[in-house]
């Protein structure tokens, strides 16, 4: 009969670990984390058709001014603070989204030596958006 060998300690300690992981822990991280990017999600939605809506006036009162040099000044003054809102939104939603993967790290460690390992979730995932 051919002869078995044992599972190594440290693959027997590295199950132990896996298995012991607080799942209500782990759940209420994932809210924690969730919760936060949704929220600057919702912040990042609303700062960006606030600078729609800021584009769309200044553009129309630029349209109707007669005169074609402050006609001009306003177009290209609107679509300039267009695009600076728009990065300063872009880039506070960058910012607030690492913030919460961050202290979802720091929140999991609590959870047991396995949420690490079980949790296959990247940050990576938020960031292409």
């Amino acid at each position: 009969m051919p002869v078995m060998a044992a599972p190594s300690p440290t693959a027997m300690e590295h199950k132990a670990a896996m298995s012991k992981v607080d799942g209500a822990c782990m759940a209420s991280a994932v809210d924690k984390r969730d919760t936060a990017i949704m929220s600057a999600w919702d912040t990042m939605s609303s700062a960006i058709k606030t600078a729609f809506q800021t584009r769309k006036d200044a553009l129309k009162a630029a349209w109707n001014n007669t005169d074609v040099t402050a006609r001009k000044q306003g177009i290209k003054t609107a679509w300039e603070d267009f695009r600076k809102a728009v990065k300063t939104a872009r880039m506070n939603w960058r910012g607030a989204r690492h913030d919460a993967w961050k202290q979802f790290y720091q929140d999991r460690k609590a959870c047991g030596a396995g949420a690490a390992k079980q949790d296959v979730g990247t940050e990576a995932v938020d960031s292409s958006l």
